[in-house]
């Protein structure tokens, strides 16, 4: 079994040795201070080393919107969109609001799709 880089591969005599960094991008749905944001810090904390843990900064990621989508991404929906395609990984780690997630994070989940 490969993973999306060959970060790892499963033979049939056992797990082979890591050949690659694994990317990870974790996302919070949370204001900056959260119990949210610490706990992707702790996981960043005890990430193996050959993992690359990023926490991404959403503050400038606007509230979804068709009309602004229509005239043009902004820059910091652009740089999510590429994060989110390079990534191997993703964590989100936010409020449950409703059986659901917050409307902020998901409006900046609308804007990163593809």
């Amino acid at each position: 079994m490969h993973s999306a880089k060959g970060a790892l591969t499963v033979a049939a005599g056992g797990v082979d040795a890591v050949s690659a960094v694994l990317s990870k991008l974790d996302i919070c749905g949370s204001l900056e201070g959260s119990y949210n944001e610490a706990l992707l810090r702790v996981v960043q904390w005890l990430a193996p080393s050959d993992t690359s843990i990023e926490i991404a900064d959403l503050s400038e990621i606007p509230l979804y919107n068709a009309d602004v989508e229509a005239q043009g991404l902004p820059q910091a929906v652009r740089m999510l969109r590429t994060r989110l395609r390079t990534a191997d990984a993703l964590l989100f780690s936010t409020a449950e609001c409703n059986d659901s997630i917050p409307g902020a994070p998901e409006g900046e989940l609308s804007f990163s799709k593809p």
